[in-house]
């Protein structure tokens, strides 16, 4: 049963070309539309993710760096952690850095690894503190975030929206094929036949659209109309 039915199915193109072309032309406008939407929606999941990342970067800039820039003038260096670890917990930062001639060695923490090649982008900020009233540089503090992270919830959400959008226009696609065949394609299947049995003398009976009547003649109509009068002229011509 199931084995006949894929045979069918395979068997559609040759047997209703019509409806196939129709579904091809959906399919083919559906993916246009599917790409479209898709890339639409990506930049502006994407807008979204630099406008978070912005918003981050000045929740650092104001709530950080005038502590940190204190913790450099008291050569506190387990403040100054603390303070970087702190920056460090915000989501998609990878490393927290410090330069300053205050200590020996540059400050790096870490969340994870960084993969080469991985895209990143980086913020800088100079840490200023003001000794009796004159401002001077103290530090240079890097904060690297993680764009792989982003780009790969891009790609995620991409997919998602894709299958989605698939999945929607696929069954729009298949209802529109059926409701199709049913109202259209085997109409004009049976008409085809009818005319073939005029040619081969079959005069028996007119032709008759197997649906219900609407409320106004639609173009099927007016085609069986048409091959109905070709019958009854046949029929006089031969009388």
């Amino acid at each position: 049963m199931a084995s006949a039915r894929t045979e069918r199915w395979w068997r559609y193109p040759q047997e209703h070309p019509l409806g196939y072309r129709m579904l091809l032309h959906v399919l083919l406008c559906s993916l246009a539309f599917i790409m479209l939407s898709t890339t639409l929606q990506l930049w502006g999941e994407y807008r979204r993710e630099m406008q978070v990342i912005d918003q981050r970067i000045a929740v650092i800039r104001s709530g950080y760096l005038a502590g940190m820039a204190r913790s450099v003038w008291d050569v506190d260096r387990e403040q100054l952690e603390l303070q970087m670890r702190g920056i460090l917990y915000f989501p998609d930062i990878r490393a927290v850095s410090l330069q300053s001639s205050t200590f020996d060695a540059p400050l790096v923490l870490e969340s994870h690894p960084a993969r080469p090649g991985a895209p990143h982008l980086t913020h800088a900020f100079e840490l200023r503190h003001p000794p009796a009233g004159a401002e001077r540089s103290l530090a240079r503090l890097s904060v690297e975030t993680d764009l792989e992270a982003v780009y790969l919830r891009l790609a995620r959400s991409g997919l998602l929206i894709v299958l989605s959008h698939a999945l929607t226009i696929l069954l729009i696609a298949v209802a529109l094929m059926v409701i199709f065949n049913w109202q259209v394609t085997r109409h004009l299947e049976g008409m085809a036949r009818y005319a073939r049995g005029l040619g081969q003398g079959r005069l028996d009976k007119p032709l008759r659209l197997l649906r219900r009547a609407g409320r106004s003649a639609d173009e099927l109509d007016a085609l069986a109309n048409a091959l109905n009068e070709l019958h009854l002229a046949i029929r006089r011509r031969e009388r």
